[in-house]
């Protein structure tokens, strides 16, 4: 995501619900990446959260693309 896109997420979230959770929960995802992935060793359970959390965080980044577009598309309507 650009800079762009970034701040049309900060000036949408406080109208857009699903915006703001979907930013909430990618902060979140990210927070706890960094912690697992600062370990030097990994569990098995581990190795397998830090695989989720990714698919959690692209998911999310997914949507709030989808959402960023239709409000675009809107604009030019």
């Amino acid at each position: 995501m650009n800079e762009h896109d970034k701040s049309m997420i900060d000036s949408l979230s406080t109208t857009h619900p699903e915006l703001m959770r979907l930013r909430t929960k990618h902060e979140e995802y990210e927070e706890q990446l960094r912690a697992i992935s600062s370990k030097r060793w990994r569990s098995k359970g581990e190795t397998l959260q830090e695989q989720k959390l990714k698919r959690l965080k692209l998911q999310g980044r997914d949507r709030m693309a989808s959402i960023l577009a239709k409000h675009r598309a809107s604009q030019a309507s």
